[in-house]
């Protein structure tokens, strides 16, 4: 079955009038939480309503995705990355990109499906297409993602520091390190490094 006529079919779980955010091997972000049919969807709510209470966020429930795109751009609006299935027997994900003339959107443009061959299953405004990853990015933007993993993250970076706390660097002989690999620039990293900053000394020496 299309992975997107299959996405129409499932429901998506909120609470409040939010969607409720899910942890994910995606590392761009939090995710929001896909069940595949309603009678899993209701043993799902059964199964972990107290937990999903835990949050804070409202009475946990379940909506109908419908157009799947349109969720993909109501997502990335409230700081979610992807989409994740929560049944083990389907874990799909969908992820959140753009293409590449489309680099700093604010809001993703293409909701792709991976494959292992290079090839991507998009869905795009104008419907689905076949896109190489060559011709996409992932959508990266920290600055409307960064709220939903301060809120929901268990390793935000800056969790514990105040604005004129000390920050720390590495060095060595009176000179900076710099880190040739740094998730956070991916491809708009300099080809001189990055500065790597630490809140605490404990963390440096980590």
């Amino acid at each position: 079955m299309d992975p997107f006529e299959r996405l129409k079919e499932s429901f998506v779980l909120t609470a409040g009038d939010q969607l409720v955010p899910g942890a994910s091997y995606y590392k761009a972000g939090a995710v929001a939480c896909l069940l595949p049919n309603e009678a899993f969807a209701q043993d799902f709510l059964k199964a972990n309503d107290d937990d999903l209470r835990i949050l804070g966020m409202g009475a946990p429930e379940f909506i109908p995705v419908g157009d799947p795109w349109a969720l993909m751009r109501r997502a990335a609006g409230e700081g979610l990355a992807g989409l994740q299935g929560v049944d083990p027997e389907q874990p799909d994900t969908f992820m959140f990109m753009v293409r590449v003339e489309e680099a700093g959107s604010d809001l993703p443009t293409v909701l792709a499906s991976p494959e292992m061959d290079g090839i991507i299953e998009c869905l795009t405004r104008t419907g689905t297409k076949r896109l190489s990853h060559a011709e996409l990015l992932h959508w990266y933007r920290y600055d409307i993602l960064d709220h939903g993993s301060a809120r929901w993250g268990v390793q935000c970076p800056f969790r514990h520091w105040e604005q004129g706390d000390a920050l720390y660097e590495l060095a060595t002989d009176g000179l900076v390190v710099l880190l040739a690999s740094v998730p956070l620039m991916g491809d708009w990293n300099s080809p001189d490094g990055a500065f790597a900053f630490f809140t605490s000394a404990e963390e440096a020496l980590h």
